[in-house]
């Protein structure tokens, strides 16, 4: 029989053992990030505060001179062909200033000082989706991983946050229906009456549809600029378009400033096109369901993310 002294030996020597195991999973910080494509801090950042641009674990740190490189351990959720996923990956933050020892981190927690050669990198065992279409420039395989510029914690659009849909009239229904109660205590002689409701994991969407003509100018706000400025603190739609369907509502497709020059350089009338937004309110004077437009692309995720891996390149 074990007495305390041995056996706390032994579970500790044990701990250690575990400890090393788990550490030579971590890979090792390439020496040299020049090498891939990186995301650089402005250089009149130099000297301000370094923040985390993720939510996660520092699973490793690395000292050099008075500066520390940091792997952070981290996760995202989003939506690939109408199914949320999960993406794990690490994001490496090279040569810390001052750095502020920590073993998780919450997203804009201070790590430290940005320093003149201060870069972000991440990495992932798999060439993600998520990360792939997030970046700016093709990814890069290394001993085994997908070194990726990080492009993604930067994005206007987060695109794969909108949920794939096959049929855009279907969640119309779906969006009445959840809301058809809110009915009852309508008053058919006030003016100007909606009802704004708006849950991201249900009415934020990506649809296939066809344009035959471009937004029509909106020349008076009325019950849409009340949503507006309700959702968003002003007006920002410049132009429409009608959605034909055979439910009760019209839907209304609701373009924001600009949106229809961006139709007129990007896109050709009569072919498909993918659009992401989300379900806002229901207009009962109009009878309309708004819908705002976040973005469009002429091409969909999965066939930009194919064209995406045939230009991984291997050092």
């Amino acid at each position: 029989m074990f007495t305390f002294k041995k056996s706390a030996a032994i579970l500790f020597s044990f701990f250690i053992i575990l400890t090393s195991v788990y550490a030579e999973k971590i890979a090792k910080i390439p020496s040299d990030p020049s090498k891939f494509n990186l995301l650089s801090y402005n250089a009149n950042s130099v000297g301000k505060e370094l923040t985390s641009p993720v939510d996660g674990k520092i699973i490793k740190e690395q000292k050099s001179g008075k500066k520390t490189t940091i792997v952070i351990s981290c996760s995202h959720y989003y939506w690939w062909k109408g199914k949320q996923e999960k993406c794990d990956y690490e994001m490496i933050i090279y040569n810390i200033k001052d750095y502020k020892k920590a073993s998780e981190v919450k997203e804009d927690d201070v790590l430290g000082k940005i320093s003149e050669d201060s870069v972000l990198l991440g990495r992932c065992k798999t060439a993600d989706p998520y990360l792939v279409l997030g970046s700016s420039y093709p990814a890069i395989k290394y001993d085994g991983l997908y070194y990726l510029q990080p492009g993604w914690i930067i994005q206007v659009t987060d695109t794969l946050s909108y949920r794939q849909v096959e049929s855009f009239e279907d969640c119309v229904a779906d969006y009445y229906s959840r809301w058809e109660a809110d009915l009852e205590g309508f008053d058919p002689n006030e003016e100007r009456y909606n009802s704004l409701f708006s849950y991201t994991e249900f009415d934020s969407i990506c649809f296939k549809t066809k344009l035959e003509e471009l937004p029509g100018t909106l020349k008076s706000y009325g019950t849409l600029g009340l949503t507006s400025a309700s959702y968003f603190g002003r007006n920002i739609w410049e132009s429409f378009t009608v959605v034909k369907s055979k439910f009760k509502y019209t839907p209304l497709l609701c373009w924001q400033t600009n949106f229809r020059s961006y139709l007129e350089d990007e896109y050709k009338l009569g072919t498909d096109i993918y659009i992401y937004g989300t379900f806002l309110a229901l207009d009962h004077t109009e009878k309309r369901i708004i819908f705002n437009v976040r973005d469009f692309a002429t091409r969909s995720d999965e066939v930009r993310y194919a064209e995406r891996l045939n230009d991984i390149t291997e050092l």
